[in-house]
Formats: structure tokens, C-alpha cells, sequence
């Protein structure tokens, strides 16, 4: 049996930055949305842009 985090936090992280880059949606929205943090969202989509 694996663990399916990985895959979830990817999935998150794909949401989220198309919602906030794409869409203009407030990261607190897309963090309440998705149900994580808002920090969680922000460092996620910083670590993205940097890729």
C-alpha cells in the first residue's frame, strides 16, 4: 500500500497556482477552498515559480 500525500499535495499545488496565477482568485480563498493553509498556498506557489 503507498501513500497517496504525495500525489494529493501535487494536485493542490496545480489547483492552486492555476486559481491564483491564471484566475486571480485571493490566496485566501483558494487556501480555504482547498483546506490548507494560506502560507501552505503561498510557499507552494513561490517554490513553483522558481522551478
Amino acid at each position: 500500500m503507498g501513500n497517496r500525500r504525495g500525489c494529493i499535495s501535487q494536485v493542490r499545488l496545480q489547483i492552486a497556482y492555476q486559481l491564483v496565477q491564471d484566475y486571480g482568485i485571493p490566496l485566501a480563498e483558494v487556501a480555504r477552498q482547498l483546506g490548507v493553509s494560506m502560507s501552505a498556498i503561498s510557499k507552494a506557489i513561490t517554490t513553483r515559480m522558481k522551478e
